[in-house]
């Protein structure tokens, strides 16, 4: 009986040592004996602990976790690779930033600017241009203007230079004697009231240019009777109406007129005349005035004479000197 079991011993001991060596020299599959494990996404990726996954759609070769764990100790300096690998995706890396330039800068642009040095010339040459065409002065046609009460007078603007970039301006006025107003290029004044004002005109940059403004009352039209002043009564024109009236006056007594004659002269003139007067009233106190010196000389006989008169005028007076003589 003892004999009979020592070979059933031996084989379970012998057993048990093969077991032994079995788990001391291999705690997993060997290469041949892989565990094949699916993906619970069920994508036919299999892999074991020591070998590459494999992609069998596309036969790309995966790094199993433990090589990725083993080349994130051994390398420090790419921080960007990926240290797991998810199911069905490729591992991504992270592109390292790089530096923008933006592509409306030329090449040649100047640092820290951002200007074309072409396009600083082209700037340069378009502000010339620019202060080429500023408006520097403005002015009038003319520099003192009189009307009268009711009237209008026109002027003309100049500009310097005349292709001025702004040709404009505005009118105004330092008193209420006038108005104005600015239509392109002329300036129209208008007499308010009898006084005195000053126009200015204002380009849109500050230019000026001013004219004196003088408004009077309007002129009463004139007659024969209207009743002048003795300085604007007297002038040549009427001297020589009135010198026409005082022959006709005498004339008319029967004296005949001979321009060539000499004799006995008798002067007077607008002196003996009161002030302010009209033409017509100053007019038949002057004939009277000549008949009356003349009949002093004839004695009442005025056909038996000749005469001739004249006048001029001196110091604001007119004077009228008749001569008469006994007809031959």
């Amino acid at each position: 009986m003892k004999y009979k079991l020592l070979p059933f011993l031996l084989a379970l001991i012998t057993g048990a040592a093969i077991l032994t060596s079995c788990a001391g020299g291999n705690s997993g599959a060997t290469q041949d004996e892989a565990v094949n494990r699916v993906y619970p996404d069920g994508e036919g990726k299999y892999y074991s602990e020591e070998t590459t996954l494999t992609d069998t759609g596309t036969g790309t070769d995966v790094p199993s976790s433990a090589q990725a764990s083993t080349e994130k100790t051994s390398s420090n300096t790419d921080a960007t690779q990926p240290t797991t690998v998810h199911p069905g995706t490729q591992p991504t890396t992270t592109p390292s930033t790089q530096p923008t330039t933006n592509p409306n800068v030329p090449k040649d642009n100047i640092t820290g600017a951002n200007i074309n040095p072409g396009i600083g010339s082209i700037q340069g040459d378009v502000m010339s241009k620019i202060r080429a065409l500023t408006l520097k002065s403005v002015s009038l046609n003319k520099s003192s203007v009189t009307l009268e009460v009711g009237k209008s007078e026109k002027l003309e603007i100049s500009y310097d230079p005349e292709n001025a970039l702004t040709k404009s301006c505005t009118a105004s006025v330092s008193s209420g004697a006038a108005s104005a107003s600015v239509s392109g290029s002329t300036v129209t004044v208008t007499g308010k009231s009898a006084g005195s004002a000053t126009l200015t005109i204002t380009s849109r940059n500050g230019c000026k240019a001013t004219c004196s403004i003088t408004v009077k009352n309007a002129e009463q039209p004139r007659t024969d009777d209207t009743v002048l002043p003795h300085g604007e009564l007297c002038t040549a024109d009427n001297a020589n109406r009135w010198n026409a009236a005082v022959v006709s006056r005498l004339s008319g007594l029967g004296m005949k007129q001979n321009a060539n004659l000499s004799g006995s002269e008798i002067s007077f003139g607008t002196a003996e005349l009161p002030g302010s007067q009209s033409y017509r009233t100053a007019e038949k106190a002057l004939c009277d005035l000549a008949e009356k010196a003349v009949s002093s000389q004839v004695e009442g006989d005025y056909s038996g004479f000749e005469f001739k008169c004249s006048a001029t005028r001196s110091n604001g007076e007119c004077v009228f000197t008749v001569t008469i003589a006994k007809s031959e």
